[in-house]
């Protein structure tokens, strides 16, 4: 295969992937704030190709009110911060490395955090 025909399949995929991400992205973003670790905990579950490759700390913070502070906490909180990097980036490593078993404690991570949050606005009001 000559190689501006591979340059431009690897220019398709590539594009393909970030249409997909994208999608995923705009569909969490768009969900209620209830709804979104839900959604969100079934993908790291059972990821779909395109989430595999993607950084875990970037998929966390696809999440409405979720930024880089509350990802380190809730990693830290639950035990797993060996998401985050030797440089202090967070979730430097991809949704593939992680096992099953990481997938379903982050998971139920996001579901517990979440209703942690309905606890605090019910007794808040």
């Amino acid at each position: 295969m000559p190689a501006a025909a591979q340059r431009h399949d690897a220019l398709h995929k590539a594009n393909h992937v970030r249409l997909a991400r994208a999608r995923l992205h705009h569909h969490i973003a768009t969900s209620s704030h209830h709804q979104a670790p839900l959604i969100l905990a079934g993908l790291l579950i059972t990821p779909p190709a395109e989430l595999r490759t993607a950084q875990i700390g970037d998929v966390l913070c696809w999440l409405p009110r979720y930024g880089t502070t509350r990802v380190r906490k809730l990693l830290a909180r639950h035990n797993v911060n060996w998401l985050a990097h030797i440089d202090d980036q967070l979730g430097n490593r991809t949704v593939a490395v992680l096992t099953d078993r990481q997938r379903r404690l982050l998971a139920n991570a996001l579901t517990e955090d979440q209703s942690d949050d309905r606890h605090t606005a019910l007794a808040a009001a």
